[in-house]
């Protein structure tokens, strides 16, 4: 059939959308797997901006230190038209922070899931969890307690833990030795852009629409038709792929096949290189979910920016971020190569010094009162 179309030279939409004459099926891949850190990042983000329009609480022991819209001279805000709820900072704390609960629980078992069912399984299921979660949220909210809400976003947080292990294991079967890293990178850092997009469009969705709930079908929604895209395209494993050519098959045929081994548990667990790594990016991803997570709330609920400008601004950081990892890529790999200082040595200086610096910059941001300018900058230099 298939030769039989290439020597007619027909390209219906079908045999288009399979890529066989567009795209090789690892770049189809990679770009639905960039698509897929997009919207998982843009359902961890929308709820931090959705949720200061769904509660009504202000707390009077504070309201003294919350700005005023005179004085940072931003827009009328605008009306909700949903029901919103009497949830005080606590419990908005705990709906915010269920989902790494479910992050941090899914993370501990997902490669072993990964080296049974393979990337494609623990990829799709995941994110649909991560999209159904997402688009009930307003069915939650209105209908159950708010501690069904964090079981759902702690669902989702679980949904979510295989994107990176996915990525990785995806591309390792799919991508050249020389292409692999460069494709993953590609691949991770639109975190960035879900980030923004999340943001963004939830400021822009709550203001036009004068509702909080269409953020969550919004988004919930591109989730699910990407989770259908992805069941009908994206395999683990390219000689069980039904659309892929010969030409591309013979190319991937090199890559070696992952080796079955025990793995040596407690030598991990037992190994200080190994705690320091895990303490190194636990401080690194702590940082950057300290920011998506609560900024939001901070520059609407304190500074006082409307939803829209706040989104707009929170574009920043996550930019920042990837300028600095562009920056410090660029400058270390100069320094390594003139020999100045040994690869291990310069990684650990920019460990130490990368994450104190960080942490003062949000420090600082505290003491800013309602100088939204230099609490927008202090924050994107944290993340750079």
């Amino acid at each position: 059939m298939e030769q039989q179309e290439e020597e007619n030279g027909k390209c219906n939409i079908c045999y288009c959308v399979c890529c066989k004459k567009i795209f090789p099926q690892r770049i189809l891949l990679q770009i639905m797997l960039v698509f897929c850190t997009t919207i998982m990042y843009s359902h961890r983000v929308c709820i931090s901006m959705a949720i200061v329009h769904m509660t009504n609480w202000v707390d009077n022991s504070t309201i003294e230190v919350v700005c005023t819209r005179s004085k940072v001279n931003t827009s009328v805000k605008f009306e909700i038209n949903d029901i919103q709820f009497d949830w005080d900072e606590s419990i908005q704390s705990y709906i915010l922070l269920s989902f790494y609960i479910g992050y941090v629980i899914g993370n501990t078992f997902i490669g072993f899931l990964i080296d049974k069912f393979g990337g494609r399984w623990c990829l799709f299921i995941g994110s649909l969890m991560s999209s159904v979660m997402t688009l009930i949220v307003p069915l939650l909210a209105y209908n159950m307690h708010w501690a069904v809400l964090c079981v759902s976003r702690a669902i989702a947080g679980l949904g979510q833990t295989p994107l990176t292990a996915c990525t990785s294991s995806l591309i390792s079967r799919w991508f050249l030795e020389d292409k692999k890293s460069g494709a993953v990178t590609v691949v991770l850092t639109t975190y960035t852009l879900g980030v923004i997009i999340g943001n963004v469009a939830s400021g822009f969705i709550m203001e036009w629409t004068k509702t909080w709930c269409f953020v969550f079908y919004f988004f919930g929604t591109i989730g699910v038709i990407w989770n259908v895209i992805f069941f009908f395209y994206g395999y683990s494993y390219p000689q069980v792929h039904p659309h892929i050519t010969q030409k591309e098959l013979k190319l991937l045929e090199v890559i070696p096949k992952p080796a079955e081994m025990k793995i040596p548990l407690w030598r991990i667990l037992s190994d200080v290189s190994v705690w320091m790594f895990f303490i190194g990016f636990m401080g690194s991803d702590f940082t950057l979910y300290l920011i998506i997570t609560n900024m939001p709330k901070y520059f609407v609920s304190v500074l006082g920016l409307d939803t829209s400008l706040t989104g707009a601004v929170l574009m920043g950081p996550p930019v920042a971020g990837v300028l600095g990892g562009i920056v410090f890529g660029f400058t270390s790999n100069w320094i390594i190569k003139k020999k100045y200082m040994k690869k291990l040595t310069f990684r650990m200086i920019c460990s130490v010094i990368g994450l104190p610096i960080s942490s003062a910059c949000l420090l600082v941001m505290v003491y800013t009162r309602c100088h939204v300018v230099m609490a927008c900058v202090l924050v994107c230099l944290s993340m750079f």
